[in-house]
């Protein structure tokens, strides 16, 4: 069973989205035969909408922990796909997945301006634009 990070949007998504974004992709990597390495499952809802003294501290935390079950991945699957999202948190997992030695498979959705950046593509092991054809990706740097 392979190990799998999964990034996507989450600032400034609801907390109750993000969690059932996960689980429906636990649900399908569990059915190939993968399991879900799951970065958002380490702080609340109230956690990530932290703004006072101790912000800096809680976000140093999060990214420190985010950084720690990336290490322990074999692939990282990004789900870039929606176009109002500016992926800050994803796009620093995959350069530190590519310093680690970490494949990572972007899922882009059509038209996504993200394919013609030259640092974002020149970290990724492969990029779609379709979310099955991604999930074949990722079985396929795992065989």
């Amino acid at each position: 069973m392979a190990k799998v990070f999964f990034g996507s949007a989450i600032d400034d998504v609801a907390f109750c989205q993000i969690q059932q974004r996960y689980e429906d992709v636990e649900k399908t990597l569990r059915a190939r035969g993968h399991i879900l390495l799951n970065p958002a499952s380490v702080y609340t809802d109230t956690e990530r909408n932290v703004r006072d003294s101790d912000a800096i501290k809680g976000e140093t935390a999060v990214v420190t922990s985010d950084l720690q079950i990336l290490k322990d991945a074999d692939v990282l699957l990004v789900d870039a796909s929606d176009l109002n999202h500016q992926y800050v948190g994803c796009i620093c997992e995959m350069v530190y997945a590519r310093v680690f030695g970490i494949p990572v498979i972007a899922f882009l959705g059509p038209n996504n301006p993200l394919a013609r950046r030259a640092f974002f593509s020149f970290h990724c092991s492969e990029m779609t634009e379709v979310w099955e054809e991604a999930l074949s990706a990722v079985d396929r740097v795992l065989s």
